[in-house]
């Protein structure tokens, strides 16, 4: 991070007002000036060493490339900031070659925060993904993109009528949400951030809504109402219920597991009798009865990974009643209730012979 033969990048280094940093196509940062170390908390030192997406509050934003757009921006303080990016590409043949000026400006306390959610779609309305803004009062959608109208198959002005409760879930989660068109449940990855006010009370809720590839998942209906289902304990155990009698009399190993005390709720004849047990010896009974001892159990690892997309799979080590080891695909469904715990796992498991397993690839993680 050394100054060029170029005009602008030097003028970046020179100026005392301006937050502005250079960064590549890839959004790792070349210059950093004093302006921007002020606003951000960063030095240069430690900016020549990261890359613009760990300033970015919402992790959904992509790298800008040029223009104008508005957004928020995190301190190395964790404080919170409202920015304008103005984006200019430049060529710089005697330094890192082709790069983007971004000049920085705080707009924190210049427009209201409605007007920031406002501003902060925009850089969505091309977007193939859904956005949108809810009021985080009454739980009603308030601001759309064009691609989550599409996706809901709803009239714009229904549903800015209409609650957005399906898709208000703390942080990151796999849902299934019904078309506004004929109520028909479909997947999707939701990702919330929330706007608050001065006392740290919800005003407003960006949510991103990204469409499951069905080439990548294909869920059956059974699973879309799990996915759907945010109720009541009765209610969650009703619909694992309704699901797990798909399996349980058939030749594929499925099971319920209490995710609040890494026990099984329910198991099928398949599996139990695979591994050498009856199907009333294992409900109940904790997950790390099938765990080897040589390993730790650590029902938190796998439970991260569906925290993290609300599905998840795994291979896992397991072994029988006569202490035979045997490997698994486990691919499981986190559902959660209305205080969005996470409260079952609706699991379906494949046997594999180790020698289908590379090595390199092998993950030794207790049952979820």
């Amino acid at each position: 991070m050394s100054k060029t033969d170029s005009y602008l990048i030097n003028r970046v280094y020179e100026d005392h007002e301006v937050a502005a940093y250079l960064s590549d196509h890839a959004g790792n940062i070349h210059v950093w000036n004093k302006p921007a170390e002020k606003m951000l908390g960063y030095s240069e030192s430690e900016m020549g060493k990261r890359s613009e997406r760990d300033l970015f509050w919402d992790k959904t934003e992509t790298i800008s490339d040029g223009g104008i757009r508005y957004s928020w921006r995190k301190s190395k303080s964790g404080r919170v900031l409202f920015v304008k990016e103005s984006v200019v590409e430049i060529s710089d043949p005697s330094g890192e070659g082709d790069q983007f000026l971004k000049l920085i400006e705080d707009w924190s306390d210049a427009v209201a925060p409605w007007e920031q959610c406002s501003l902060w779609i925009s850089q969505y309305s091309a977007s193939k993904h859904g956005v949108f803004v809810a009021n985080a009062r009454n739980g009603k959608f308030l601001l759309l993109n064009q691609f989550f109208v599409s996706m809901v198959k709803g009239d714009p002005q229904k549903i800015l009528r209409s609650s957005a409760k399906d898709y208000l879930v703390k942080g990151k989660r796999l849902k299934a949400c019904p078309s506004f068109l004929d109520g028909k449940l479909f997947p999707v990855e939701i990702d919330v951030l929330t706007i608050d006010d001065e006392r740290g009370k919800p005003l407003y809720y960006l949510v991103h809504v990204h469409p499951v590839d069905a080439t990548v998942r294909k869920f059956s209906p059974a699973e879309l109402e799990l996915l759907h289902t945010n109720g009541d304990d009765s209610e969650l155990l009703a619909k694992c219920t309704d699901w797990f009698k798909q399996y349980e009399n058939a030749q594929i190993s499925a099971h319920v597991t209490d995710a609040s005390k890494n026990s099984f709720l329910m198991v099928n004849k398949y599996f139990a009798s695979q591994i050498g047990y009856t199907v009333e010896e294992l409900v109940h009974a904790p997950t790390s009865t099938l765990m080897p001892r040589s390993l730790e159990f650590n029902p938190a690892q796998f439970a991260s990974r569906l925290e993290a997309h609300g599905w998840g799979e795994v291979v896992t080590e397991i072994r029988t009643r006569e202490g035979k080891p045997l490997f698994i695909r486990s691919t499981a469904i986190a559902i959660y209730d209305a205080q969005d715990k996470m409260r079952y796992r609706c699991v379906v498991n494949q046997f594999v012979d180790p020698k289908d397993i590379p090595l390199a690839k092998t993950v030794l993680q207790p049952m979820p």
